[in-house]
């Protein structure tokens, strides 16, 4: 299954109106320099060593994570039933830590400061932002599959939100 939904969303592509970008800049020299679990396949999890992140948008935060769980969700992970899973993805969505680095368009936070997050990504501008129901906004998850399953067709305004750390349907941030 993972295999037919991924190759619908490299169809597809990415849905229209997303804010965030779903690439991964390495920060300069490259240094391996943090521990990420990784999915493999369904059951089979590997903690790797992997590159330290940059910035990518202007309104991107690094965060270095200094404390993470699992949870229920993470479950359905692991087991292979959240569509759009490849091998070697980074999981992860509940964490805290330190901020490591901000992008200029970053005006609330600031290098060494200690924050909580929150599993789903949101611009704060959107309709859905703007009444405070963050886990609907529609411009961080560019996932066309999600779209097409839930939201009625690929064009669809009717969204989950960007999730971290789960899966390439909830956009792969």
């Amino acid at each position: 299954m993972q295999a037919v939904a991924n190759a619908f969303q490299a169809y597809t592509g990415p849905a229209p109106g997303v804010v965030t970008e779903n690439t991964y800049k390495v920060r300069e020299g490259g240094e391996k320099g943090m521990k990420a679990l990784t999915w493999q396949g369904a059951n089979n999890v590997k903690v790797i060593d992997a590159d330290i992140p940059d910035i990518t948008q202007d309104s991107d935060v690094i965060l270095k994570v200094t404390a993470t769980t699992i949870c229920g969700s993470d479950l359905h992970l692991y087991h292979g039933e959240i569509l759009g899973l490849q091998k070697g993805d980074l999981l992860g969505h509940e964490f805290a830590g330190i901020v490591d680095k901000v992008g200029p368009a970053v005006k609330k936070l600031k290098v060494g400061d200690r924050v909580v997050t929150s599993f789903q990504i949101a611009c704060g501008e959107c309709r859905f932002c703007k009444q405070k129901l963050s886990s609907m906004c529609d411009r961080t998850n560019n996932s066309t599959l999600m779209r097409g399953m839930y939201g009625g067709n690929i064009e669809a305004k009717q969204a989950d939100a960007g999730f971290f750390g789960y899966s390439h349907f909830t956009g792969k941030s």
